[in-house]
């Protein structure tokens, strides 16, 4: 190797990516909820499920599902106090994130028209404000990230 050759190599001993020195604990898995989307994730007895509201402001809507497709916000210690219409409006949308979340509840035979939600946060929450739960049996929840769509 010439000494042209070396001059252009670089190496570094820090790590580069931000957030991949932030280790979770074991058992513990983190997700996203894409602006004006949804997510879908399964629960088992004690499992703990915890949202945060990272930048504030941010509305939102869980309708969790018990056995039976039935709604079932009690079995994480909350009460669905109202009607899902952001979740329905988002997953009306027709986009690829909503037909996915849409035949994920189509297969597993869960179906929101009748559902309730248990609204999260408002537009007065505080950057990184968080919600906890505790699931006492298994359950299927969706999550729901509101808004209008916004020009930039």
């Amino acid at each position: 190797m010439s000494s042209m050759d070396t001059a252009n190599l670089t190496t570094t001993s820090r790590i580069l990516e931000p957030g991949l020195r932030k280790y979770m604990p074991y058992g513990m898995e983190r997700y996203q909820v894409p602006s004006m989307g949804t997510i879908v994730v399964t629960l088992t007895p004690e499992d703990t499920l915890t949202i945060r509201d990272p930048e504030g402001r941010q509305k939102g809507e869980l309708v969790v599902f018990g056995e039976g497709g039935r709604e079932d916000a009690e079995s994480l210690g909350t009460k669905s106090t109202k009607e899902a219409s952001g979740l329905k409006s988002i997953l009306s949308r027709k986009s690829e994130s909503a037909k996915k979340v849409l035949a994920g509840l189509k297969r597993r035979g869960l179906n929101i028209r009748k559902m309730k939600a248990v609204p999260l946060f408002s537009e007065d929450s505080l950057p990184d404000e968080e919600i906890t739960f505790q699931s006492s049996r298994d359950l299927t929840c969706v999550i729901a990230a509101l808004g209008e769509d916004m020009t930039i």
